[in-house]
């Protein structure tokens, strides 16, 4: 009996080794779908997003504001100051006309947008709401010391350069770029003039959407 179930016994093993030693095993291997690219009009999007190095400001509500507090939400970031005679005021006004087209800054988790001060001596927090107020009230300010703020717009690929010979008024030139951050605290996307309401709210739309 025990010869009997030996030679069974070794007959199942060669059998098993045979089949399964020389028949391929077909592992079928599921690669996720790869997301399609954001169909935009007028934005240039990122892959891969570019993190945002940390720094210090503050908001026009007296919080402290760093590269943590953009987490969570999309942000639309923008470089001026309060006393921008054209760039800044026109930028404010496409913004706000915008948003009161964008759902998604109405939402729960609305989109966020930041304007962030190139003359920190002069844009107190005060003053600096007071400014954005007349464009949209939720619109939030940022302001600190200038070496933090310089080191933010170097990040953020934004050039300024006060003119010294203006009589005036103070005259800084700068960049007029729009930065999309998405809420891991990347920039995902870039917008540069001149702005239509139209392509802003197509793109920022398909790119958060996406």
């Amino acid at each position: 009996m025990k010869r009997v179930f030996l030679a069974v016994f070794v007959t199942l093993a060669i059998v098993f080794t045979v089949w399964y030693g020389y028949t391929p095993v077909v592992l079928e291997v599921k690669t996720p779908p790869k997301k399609a690219a954001p169909i935009v009009t007028a934005a240039t999007v990122l892959e891969p997003a570019k993190p945002i190095p940390p720094f210090a400001l503050v908001d026009t509500n007296g919080r402290s504001f760093n590269e943590q507090s953009l987490f969570g939400h999309w942000s639309l970031l923008f470089f001026g100051y309060a006393a921008c005679p054209e760039t800044c005021p026109k930028t404010l006004a496409i913004i706000n006309d915008v948003w009161q087209h964008m759902p998604e800054a109405h939402a729960h988790n609305p989109i966020r947008f930041l304007f962030i001060s190139l003359d920190p001596k002069t844009d107190t927090v005060p003053k600096l709401k007071e400014f954005l107020g007349r464009f949209n009230p939720k619109f939030i300010g940022l302001t600190g010391d200038k070496p933090s703020i310089d080191n933010l717009s170097k990040s953020c690929s934004i050039y300024a350069w006060e003119d010294p010979n203006s009589k005036v008024i103070k005259k800084i030139d700068h960049s007029a770029t729009l930065i999309l951050v998405d809420p891991r605290g990347r920039i995902r996307a870039l917008f540069t003039p001149p702005y239509l309401k139209e392509n802003l709210i197509n793109d920022l739309q398909a790119i958060i959407k996406n």
